[in-house]
């Protein structure tokens, strides 16, 4: 049997078969980064960050339990990136989250949308509801009880209107505890108050109906709507027979309240007065009439009552003069950030950040997603991009999840980190370690969360920086480990210059490289290949029974935390040819399968992965084994092992063990490629195929196959 991990005599743990290296650039700053695992499965992308006035983190996901209901999860952080508290609610329908805030009193507050007839509320604040509601909840500031909660909606809707009722997008509090909702609906009852800057409700005729944008000031008991509004046209630009059915549809996607009390609220852009009775201003980004298209993600409200925005822009809108980045006619979409005036609306700048020409990777469609402003003005952006486009390029390989600092002008780029990222095809998003939201600690240093379930705190004071964790095997950052698994590092400064392979004595992979060790919960991990940007290790046997370890790393200058990471009993992934993208794998006759080498139907492949976790008695050998070539020592996974053609069929494995001279906590399976072939695998000439081991399932890989 071919070696799979093996060169030149000794391990490299799959270097060149799954390499997913991050870097980082800094043009003035300097941060190095730990990574804090929330303890999410895969399919459940984490979504909202705030931070309270010391610096503790509040993290919401949706998850789902083991009957498969989906809850609402709130998660708090301690300054270190520890879980101290979490929380979850919901109802049996669909809840989604959509903003969270922490008030003056350090309550959470958290905003979105609810379809659940028996979703917890305190207060009865509208007295029908029908079709879905926005929520508000309060929770205390351990997580411990819900204070208060409640739904507002309405309970009339035109005959003809076919859409979801009333939905909750954007959330701010002020300094007195008052909530500022907005969002989206078409209740022809929404509880809009006298005096409101617009009070009819939203057209209709028996083809449709409008939906109005909404936005409103409710008291901080949640007890009483202070101010309501309706906001938005019943028509959109028509003629003809275009007309029918063309009922305009607005949201007020974001808002902030500024220290006037005065909300900012998009919808392209729009300014309220306080007490919601007039519009200061309203824009659009850009003014100049041109018919592109710009979509608000995120905005913030400097020291100075200016707003900056971020988000989404199609069609190459043009820069401002001086911008840091232009993206040319040819573009298809780019990030975008801009500011504008508090005081008028008008574009104090407007500068890309991320280009698309052409087509782009899975999950590097360029989007800047959310946006913080610190006490010096500078601007912090988090979001994804297909790191070439980026105005700077890091200085060394790099993920498509990004981290930057922009000058309170938008003239430059004063830091870019980027971080390992990967499209995830099931949820359709790109799950990375930075690019879904940020937050500013009371001392200035940015709070990252990503969509692949990781807080990456920030600190100056230098060290190695973990941008990415993932199974060795994998293609997706994750912060779940199972015992045996080879996993992977990345980020900067974390080993030598010269890359160092692991060294096996007496059959054995030693757990130190050139001074440099990984310790999982104190215990020397196997290291298979270090250099500064990477390191794979062997996840040791010792932290068997734990919920969570936490990995340090340990240098000739000193030690280091670099992440705190999650047990499972088995989390598989397997291995891949980064080039073609189809599993390594190896026919029945011996021989590598490839496109002119494909297994026929009836045929056995052997594919390999890892992640399995503990083998049959639970008897493990001393960590970093190598398994002996020949004789009667291998061992199983004490979990059983399935291959899944399209996550459906189960196909018959005749093997699932060890690999034979290499390291233990490499899985071999072999298999049978189905006779005959499902009709759509002959005719792309590959059989789709995923790794179940006990109840986890990994990504999908392809393996060649023919008739």
């Amino acid at each position: 049997m071919t070696a799979l991990i093996k060169a030149g005599g000794r391990l490299v743990a799959a270097l060149s078969l799954a390499a997913f290296p991050a870097g980082a650039l800094a043009a003035s700053s300097n941060l190095s980064f730990t990574a804090h695992s929330l303890n999410l499965s895969p399919g459940n992308p984490s979504l909202l960050l705030a931070l309270d006035g010391q610096g503790d983190g509040y993290e919401v996901a949706t998850v789902d339990d083991s009957s498969g209901r989906a809850w609402i999860r709130v998660t708090k952080t301690d300054l270190q990136g520890a879980v101290v508290a979490s929380s979850q609610f919901g109802g049996t329908g669909t809840d989604t989250p959509t903003a969270i805030k922490v008030d003056a009193q350090a309550e959470v507050v958290i905003a979105g949308t609810t379809n659940s007839k028996d979703f917890p509320v305190t207060v009865a604040l509208v007295p029908a509801i029908q079709k879905s509601a926005a929520f508000v909840v309060k929770l205390d500031s351990g997580l411990v009880n819900i204070t208060a909660s409640t739904l507002i909606g309405g309970s009339k809707y035109a005959p003809s209107y076919q859409g979801s009722g009333t939905v909750a997008s954007g959330l701010d509090v002020d300094s007195e505890g008052d909530i500022y909702l907005g969002g989206g609906t078409a209740a022809l009852d929404f509880p809009v108050t006298a005096g409101a800057y617009q009070t009819t409700p939203p057209g209709y005729d028996e083809f449709g109906a409008a939906a109005f944008g909404f936005l409103a000031e409710i008291s901080p008991s949640l007890d009483k709507i202070i101010f309501a509004t309706y906001y938005g046209p019943n028509t959109v630009p028509c003629t003809g027979s275009d007309c029918i059915d063309a009922w305009a549809q607005s949201i007020l996607g974001e808002i902030a309240v500024d220290g006037s009390g005065a909300v900012i609220a998009s919808s392209g852009l729009v300014k309220f007065a306080p007490g919601g009775g007039s519009v200061l201003w309203s824009t659009v980004i850009p003014p100049d009439g041109y018919d592109g298209y710009e979509d608000p993600l995120a905005f913030a409200v400097d020291d100075n009552g200016n707003v900056v925005v971020v988000g989404v822009a199609l069609w190459g809108e043009a820069a401002s003069a001086g911008a840091v980045q232009s993206c040319d006619s040819s573009t298809q979409t780019g990030g975008f950030v801009a500011k504008l005036s508090g005081s008028n609306g008008s574009i104090q700048f407007l500068t890309y950040f991320g280009c698309r020409v052409g087509a782009v990777s899975p999950g590097e469609d360029p989007s800047v997603n959310s946006v913080a402003v610190d006490p010096s003005g500078t601007i912090w952006i988090t979001g994804t991009a297909d790191p070439s486009s980026l105005p700077l390029t890091p200085s060394s390989p790099s993920g498509s999840s990004y981290l930057a600092a922009l000058a309170p002008d938008g003239s430059s780029v004063e830091a870019l980190y980027t971080a390992f990222a990967a499209f995830d095809p099931t949820a359709g998003v790109p799950v990375g370690m930075f690019g879904q939201a940020l937050a500013l600690t009371p001392t200035g240093t940015p709070v990252v969360l990503g969509s692949s379930g990781f807080l990456m705190l920030s600190n100056t004071a230098g060290g190695p920086s973990l941008l990415g964790v993932a199974n060795s095997a994998g293609s997706a950052a994750s912060g779940l480990v199972a015992l045996a698994e080879l996993a992977s590092f990345y980020g900067t400064g974390l080993g030598p210059a010269t890359p160092l392979d692991a060294q096996v004595v007496n059959g054995v992979v030693e757990s130190s490289l050139g001074g440099y060790q990984l310790l999982f919960g104190g215990v020397a991990a196997p290291l298979l290949y270090m250099s500064a940007n990477q390191i794979n290790a062997v996840v040791p046997n010792e932290v068997s029974g734990q919920d969570s370890v936490s990995v340090t790393l340990v240098t000739p200058s000193g030690t280091f935390p670099l992440a705190d990471l999650y047990m499972r009993p088995s989390e598989p992934e397997i291995f891949h040819d980064p080039v073609s993208g189809y599993a390594v794998a190896i026919n029945q006759d011996g021989t590598l399968n490839s496109a002119s080498n494909p297994a026929h139907a009836g045929e056995l492949v052997s594919i390999w992965g890892t992640g399995s976790g503990a083998p049959n008695g639970g008897v493990f050998p001393v960590d970093g084994t190598i398994v002996p070539s020949s004789g009667s020592t291998l061992s199983y996974p004490a979990l059983p092992v399935s291959v899944l053609a399209g996550y459906l069929d189960s196909l018959e494995v005749v093997y699932a063990g060890d690999s034979p001279g290499e390291v233990f906590g490499l899985l071999q399976v072999n298999f049978q490629v189905p006779q005959p072939l499902p009709s759509e695998s002959a005719a792309a000439g590959s059989l789709v195929v995923s790794l179940q081991v006990g109840a986890a399932v990994s990504g999908t890989e392809w393996i060649y196959v023919a008739p």
